[in-house]
């Protein structure tokens, strides 16, 4: 995992290579991975299981979003990146 700072946004990559993230979207993540009605023990760890999905992308070839946060906010929503047998996933 790559993590930048300054006032300029790099496209996001997903896929092959290291997830990069800018320091402002990770804080803003780990903040809402905190604010969960999950146990303390569960918080770290959310953030984690995240990335590890990021990096191995089970059963999907492509993602295509305008950035990590939208990716982050359907993980967190329904706890994987695919719900189905799609092999690109698209959010908006």
């Amino acid at each position: 995992m790559i993590v930048y700072g300054g006032p300029i946004r790099i496209a996001p990559r997903f896929g092959n290579g290291p997830l990069v993230v800018h320091c402002e979207e990770l804080a803003d993540m780990l903040s809402e991975a905190t604010n969960t009605e999950f146990d303390d023990d569960v918080h770290g760890v959310l953030w984690w299981q995240f990335v590890e999905e990021m990096w191995t992308l089970p059963g999907v070839r492509e993602i295509m979003a305008l950035g990590l946060d939208e990716v982050w906010h359907h993980w967190m929503r329904h706890g994987v990146l695919n719900l189905g047998d799609s092999r690109t996933l698209a959010y908006s």
